[in-house]
């Protein structure tokens, strides 16, 4: 018997006592945001302004109910694998002309971010989604949760996951409309 603890959760900056909503799966960038706690980090400036997202922890909870069955288990395991190795990536584009890390990055060039660090410059949005989550793919990995963006339509975004459950048969992947702006895909690989 399996209870899916996806959905709504609470979370909370571990040295602060207020809670928030969150979503799992999913990652604290996007809950932050969501909760207007934090600007978009690849806007304009504001990724030195959260920064500090990184270097701190964050605590998410859940409260859930058993059913009659579940109580009368001998044994009730909770088991959440992973929760410590979660990978995340993001499929965006350049703003402007730069160089960052010595690439040299021209507008509007599909920039594939890993772990919020810049791993390659793409011209395809599906290239360089699919490439990124191999990437990140872990031999140990089990699950790939693809939020595409409201630049990315439905059709496009399922013919992607499609792909990845053909090409990485030993992973679930997980589609969700996220419907986020300047992300065509915000990638979580456990």
């Amino acid at each position: 018997m399996q209870k899916n603890l996806n959905g709504k959760w609470l979370f909370k900056q571990s040295d602060k006592t207020q809670w928030f909503d969150a979503c799992v799966p999913g990652c604290n960038f996007l809950d932050l945001m969501d909760n207007n706690l934090i600007d978009d980090p690849f806007i304009g400036l504001n990724e030195k302004d959260v920064a500090w997202v990184g270097e701190k922890d964050f605590e998410y909870k859940k409260t859930f109910n058993l059913g009659e069955d579940e109580l009368n288990c001998d044994e009730v395991l909770l088991c959440a694998k992973a929760l410590d190795t979660v990978s995340t990536g993001q499929v965006t584009f350049a703003a402007r002309d730069s160089l960052y890390e010595g690439h040299n990055i021209k507008k509007g060039e599909i920039l594939a971010l890993d772990n919020n660090k810049l791993a390659f410059i793409e011209k395809d949005v599906s290239k360089a989604a699919y490439k990124l989550t191999k990437r990140m793919l872990k031999g140990d990995s089990a699950y790939v949760t693809l939020i595409y963006g409201s630049d990315v339509s439905d059709e496009k975004a399922e013919e992607l996951a499609n792909i990845m459950k053909a090409k990485f048969g030993h992973v679930e992947v997980m589609l969700i409309n996220g419907g986020q702006p300047v992300y065509y895909y915000i990638i979580s690989v456990e």
